[in-house]
């Protein structure tokens, strides 16, 4: 029996996830799975659907679903309406999942609180429409389902929480041949339009613990923001985005966001710790999962693209901000320090602005990385000495406000190349265009820095803009 089934059938404090609503749908697993299998998997998002081509394939499923069922009372026109909704989305995110990885779980959660109606929730799923779906799903055998749990006494500070993992639940091959027949397949499969694009995330509630979608009320600035990059959206929706030769395994930009979806052209901007004013970043084009040798292949509208990058970003907005020149080289030390990699020098340099006190430990696998007696510690305040003019700015946990303003600088780009009609793909501090737009690209990176570290187009240095691209990618 695997770890989470054994968690799952245990007696008090521990006890089935979600509990008590998880107790009024499966009370174990398919089959036994091991634990490497089971944390292998994604948060559902209920943000896709079968579309008009899977219409007869879910007549037939809820058709099956119904008549499996002993129920003494029909269903009312909306609860029915919402099962189908449910089931609609979590099939089309099976088929979805298996194309990326046929190993893959989607994890789900069977508690009431989670389907709440919010700015986030995609209408119409709720948690009895979607143990119903579930159930079905694995009563007919076309899952591998593994019940999640939560053990309270796990809880080391005491008090309400605990640790757990969310049930989690993936198609087989009997459901894909199933869909398959129907002509159903994961390019089939659609996103929903009703989603929120404007995100604001609260602080983690423990260490290690996700941050927390908050509901807000609109402001002009939010509208703003969201019409905004409703525009760039649009203009990525009608672009044709492709990557000849291979398709990679995708990679996820952020451990806090997930990975983006093969295929996904639209934008979503996360906002932090309940401020407006703090993050920003975009996030969701499936090229953000991209590393840079595959972004090269890339291409827009059918032709070969440049990515261009601001060289040193956060530290030369550190240094203009304070009116300062900044060193050429931000990520380089001194001295018998000089060995040591330039991106573990980075990674201390973020370190430095993400802190808030304390010691500042090293990364995993950095130590191995260092030159022979040097420590980590050495490293983190070779660079606090180096970049002293804004040492203002270190361990103070201020990385998130840094970050708003790298975000304000990127909304200004894709906003002015979209006003061009011009599709312009972020990769945070870089941004890829057709081949042929390179010179444009520049020019509004050049603008949109300027307006916003130095309030004017006329003053302050100019931002070191460079190509990601090195000739060993395949451009000059």
């Amino acid at each position: 029996m695997s770890a989470l089934e054994s968690l799952a059938e245990s007696a008090s404090p521990a006890a089935p996830l979600d509990s008590p609503e998880a107790s009024a749908g499966v009370q174990g697993a398919s089959r036994k799975f091991e634990r490497d299998e089971l944390e292998n998997s994604r948060l559902a998002r209920w943000t896709f659907t079968l579309g008009q081509a899977g219409e007869p394939a879910l007549d037939a499923l809820l058709a099956e679903l119904e008549a499996s069922e002993k129920r003494k009372r029909a269903r009312s026109d909306t609860v029915r309406g919402n099962l189908r909704t449910t089931l609609d989305a979590l099939l089309a995110e099976l088929v979805k999942t298996a194309e990326q990885e046929a190993t893959r779980f989607i994890a789900y959660s069977r508690n009431r609180n989670t389907y709440k109606p919010d700015r986030y929730a995609t209408p119409g799923i709720t948690m009895q429409a979607v143990i119903d779906a579930v159930d079905y799903l694995e009563g007919a055998k076309l899952v591998d389902h593994a019940i999640g749990y939560l053990d309270r006494a796990a809880n080391p500070f005491g008090g309400p929480g605990g640790f757990g993992r969310r049930t989690r639940i993936r198609a087989n091959r009997t459901l894909l041949e199933r869909l398959a027949a129907y002509g159903i397949s994961a390019t089939t499969v659609q996103e929903r339009g009703n989603r929120e694009i404007i995100r604001l995330k609260g602080p983690a509630p423990a260490r290690g613990a996700a941050k927390p979608l908050l509901d807000y009320r609109d402001t002009p600035e939010t509208i703003r923001m969201r019409k905004t990059l409703e525009s760039v959206n649009a203009l990525f929706l009608a672009a044709d985005i492709t990557l000849p030769g291979p398709l990679p395994a995708l990679e996820a930009m952020d451990e806090e966001e997930p990975l983006p979806e093969l295929g996904q052209a639209w934008l979503y901007r996360v906002f932090n710790n309940g401020s407006f004013d703090l993050g920003g970043r975009f996030y969701g084009g499936w090229w953000m999962g991209l590393n840079k040798q595959d972004r090269v292949r890339l291409r827009i509208n059918g032709e070969p693209v440049v990515e261009l990058d601001y060289a040193g970003f956060h530290p030369r907005i550190m240094y203009d901000l304070a009116k300062n020149f900044a060193p050429q080289a931000p990520y380089e030390l001194p001295g018998r320090l000089a060995e040591v990699p330039r991106d573990l020098c980075k990674k201390a340099f973020a370190q430095l602005l993400n802190s808030s006190g304390g010691t500042i430990r090293a990364p995993k696998g950095a130590r191995a990385q260092l030159p022979r007696r040097v420590s980590w510690k050495q490293v983190v305040e070779a660079m606090e000495q180096k970049h002293a003019p804004v040492a203002h700015w270190f361990r103070k946990g201020r990385g998130l406000e840094l970050q708003a303003i790298d975000a304000r600088i990127a909304e200004q780009v894709l906003l002015h190349m979209s006003q061009r009609g011009i599709p312009c793909l972020p990769v945070h501090d870089s941004f890829i265009v057709p081949a042929s737009q390179a010179d444009t690209l520049q020019e509004e990176m050049d603008k949109a820095y300027r307006s916003v570290v130095h309030g004017s187009l006329d003053e302050g240095p100019a931002p070191f803009i460079r190509s990601a691209f090195s000739p060993a990618d395949g451009h000059g």
